[in-house]
C-alpha cells in the first residue's frame, strides 16, 4: 500500500530517482514504474541495534526498579 507523503526510489541503482508521493494511486495492485521501466520501492532503513550492558548489570538495574 502506498502511503501520501513517503519518498520511492527507482530499484535500478543506474538510474537513482526519487519520487515523493502527494496523493493515493487510484489503482493501488500495482508499484509505481519509473521512466526508466523499474519500479519504484520504499526506501530501506536498516534496524539499529543498541547493545547493552552484561546481563548482570541489567539484572541489577531491575532489582532497583521495583
Amino acid at each position: 500500500m502506498i502511503v501520501e507523503a513517503k519518498r520511492l526510489v527507482c530499484t535500478n541503482h543506474e538510474c537513482g530517482a526519487e519520487i515523493i508521493v502527494v496523493r493515493r494511486p487510484a489503482i493501488e495492485k500495482q508499484n509505481f514504474r519509473c521512466a526508466c521501466g523499474s519500479e519504484f520501492k520504499k526506501i530501506y532503513h536498516p534496524p539499529k541495534i543498541t547493545v547493552l550492558g552484561k546481563a548482570s548489570d541489567n539484572a541489577r538495574l531491575l532489582v532497583h526498579k521495583m
